[in-house]
């Protein structure tokens, strides 16, 4: 049963999302055509010079801008900063995108992840082979006060700080930021992650309970949980990040995702790509455990059900939510209807 409660940066403008060029021609005369590849999830490919010719140290130069510039093409009004990756963190792939909002996003790469956990709650199984069939975007931090105020004129949070996590949002909340950001930048591809989405992200690519191991040993390096929040929430982004560059993955706040609440169960299968989730439900899914939580509440695999429009009052404070980007729609969900549910 759920449990209840330091480089110079250069920014470079980008076309429209997945437009699958970076706009203009290089400096070395490259028609952006040739230079950049489709949009896709924020990387486009880079051609090597044609044959007997020998770039210069400028046109050299040019060919990495431009590489950076294709890696923005699918955010739309998006820049990206190149950033040294933290000490003992596996490179980003694509880049920081940064929208109008000054929200700051990394490319998570697709992939197939074990999904769930049997030495967790009954909920979190059975295991699955989850593929994620495409690559996307997720939001570097959880949305702060900051920029919930900013889009919405109001901010609903407990414990208050401008760059501190907005918390004590409702799904519907988070889901109304969402259409206001979409409406702000001119697009339909900004919206939350799916359960399987975020717990892709948390695990940072690795097969162990948390992405750094199995124990929790290291929890307070990467998280605010219960033996170090002091019960409160936190700046984002001032614990070391995980393998993809994301902050905050484990605690500070609950995140709400797109998913209803209901067991895992797609049938007899135990290989599935893309999941949503049950198709309708009492209750949306939190993820990630937040500053009240013990270190086996914020593991990956850890869910929780939650009315998508109320808050208890003894909850407050708990739940706010970080945005993800996607260039291309969901092809398809192998949940079919009538499989799933409480």
């Amino acid at each position: 049963m759920p449990r209840q409660h330091d480089l110079p940066v250069d920014r470079l403008r980008g076309r429209g999302a997945g437009e699958g060029s970076c706009g203009g021609a290089a400096p070395d005369g490259t028609p952006p055509a040739a230079a950049c590849g489709g949009g896709g999830g924020g990387g486009g490919v880079l051609r090597a010079p044609a044959a007997g010719k020998a770039p210069g140290a400028r046109a050299s130069l040019a060919v990495l801008i431009l590489a950076a510039a294709c890696a923005a093409a699918s955010l739309p009004e998006a820049a990206v900063t190149a950033s040294a990756a933290p000490p003992g963190a596996a490179p980003t792939p694509g880049g920081i995108a940064v929208n109008t909002l000054g929200m700051e996003f990394v490319l998570v790469p697709a992939g197939v992840f074990i999904m769930g956990d049997l030495d967790g709650e009954d909920d979190e199984a059975p295991l699955r082979e989850v593929t994620i069939t495409r690559d996307f975007r997720l939001g570097r931090h959880e949305v702060t006060q900051r920029q919930f105020e900013l889009l919405t004129g109001r901010n609903p949070s407990v414990f208050r700080g401008p760059d501190n996590p907005v918390d004590s949002v409702s799904w519907e909340d988070a889901r109304d930021f969402v259409e206001r950001l979409n409406r702000r930048e001119g697009t339909r591809k900004y919206r939350l992650p799916t359960e399987a989405e975020w717990e892709r992200a948390a695990r940072g690519g690795g097969r162990s309970v948390y992405f750094f191991g199995d124990g929790p040993e290291l929890l307070g390096r990467h998280g605010w949980v219960r033996s170090n929040s002091g019960g409160v929430t936190h700046p984002v982004g001032m614990k070391d990040p995980g393998p993809y560059g994301l902050y905050d993955m484990y605690g500070n706040v609950g995140e709400w995702v797109e998913d209803w609440y209901g067991r895992y169960h797609y049938g007899e299968a135990r290989r599935v790509a893309d999941p949503a989730g049950p198709p309708g439900g009492t209750e949306r899914v939190v993820r990630g455990g937040s500053r009240h939580d013990d270190a086996f509440h914020a593991r990956p695999a850890d869910r929780l059900g939650s009315d998508p429009s109320e808050l208890p009052e003894s909850i407050r404070g708990s739940y706010g939510f970080r945005v993800a980007y996607f260039p291309e729609p969901v092809k398809k969900s192998l949940f079919r209807r009538g499989d799933g549910g409480r």
